[in-house]
C-alpha cells in the first residue's frame, strides 16, 4: 500500500472544493443580472396602458442542490398578450422586446458564475 504525501493537506483542500458555490454570491449576482434585463426589456415595450411592463420581471434566486435558477417572465392574465407582442401575428408585426433584453444578459450571467466557480476554486486550492 502506498502513502500520499501531505495526506492531510490534500483532503483540506478536497473538503473546501466540495463547498465551492455553496454560498449565497451567485445567487445575488444572477438575482441583479435578472432584474437588469427585466427593466430593458420594460423599457423596449410600447404600450399605452402600462399592463405588459408591470407583467414583466424577475424572480428571486432559487437554490435546489447545485442549481441556481432565477426567472425573468413577461406576461399575465392581465397582459396575456406579450407572447404576440413579442413574435407578432397574422394582423400585427413583431416588437421584440423580451428577448433582446434577455439574451446579453445569459452570456453575461453565463460568464460571472464561471468566473465566481473558478475564483473560489482557486482559494479552496491554494488554502
Amino acid at each position: 500500500m502506498s502513502k500520499i504525501k501531505n495526506r492531510t493537506s490534500l483532503l483540506g483542500k478536497l473538503r473546501r472544493l466540495s463547498n465551492v458555490g455553496q454560498d449565497d454570491e451567485v445567487g445575488r449576482e444572477m438575482e441583479v443580472l435578472a432584474e437588469g434585463a427585466a427593466r430593458q426589456a420594460r423599457r423596449r415595450i410600447r404600450s399605452e396602458s402600462g399592463k405588459l411592463a408591470r407583467s414583466t420581471g424577475s424572480s428571486k434566486a432559487e437554490r435546489k442542490g447545485d442549481t441556481v435558477k432565477v426567472k425573468i417572465y413577461s406576461g399575465n392574465d392581465e397582459a396575456f398578450y406579450a407572447w404576440f407582442v413579442e413574435n407578432g401575428h397574422v394582423n400585427a408585426p413583431a416588437h421584440p422586446y423580451f428577448f433582446p433584453s434577455v439574451r446579453p444578459v445569459m452570456a453575461k450571467a453565463s460568464r460571472a458564475v464561471g468566473k465566481r466557480y473558478s475564483l473560489q476554486i482557486r482559494e479552496a486550492v491554494r488554502k
